[in-house]
């Protein structure tokens, strides 16, 4: 998933999955970090409603955003054997 768009009003959870990357090597994942971006604006606040993690996965529940933005989210994740792996997707928000 590279990109999804979403209603405003909508509100669900995406899972950013890192198995791939890290099955090579056994690494799990140790801890995150997870931002929303519009227009050069940290709006993480506004459309990150709450995150957790498995082993090789994170999960994020995203809600609102403003009609006709695009935000691009990025996960960060850390790694037991102290590497860094990041993901980035493009939501598009549209009042359909």
């Amino acid at each position: 998933m590279d990109s999804f768009v979403k209603q405003p009003s909508e509100k669900f959870e995406v899972e950013f999955d890192f198995l791939q990357v890290l099955i090579d090597l056994g690494e799990l994942i140790v801890s995150y970090d997870i931002t929303a971006i519009t227009k050069d604006i940290d709006s993480t606040n506004d459309i990150i409603d709450s995150s957790r993690q498995s082993t090789t996965s994170v999960f994020c529940t995203i809600k609102d955003g403003i009609d006709g933005y695009r935000y691009k989210i990025t996960v960060v994740v850390y790694t037991n054997n102290g590497n860094i792996y990041e993901h980035e997707v493009t939501m598009k928000v549209e009042d359909a």
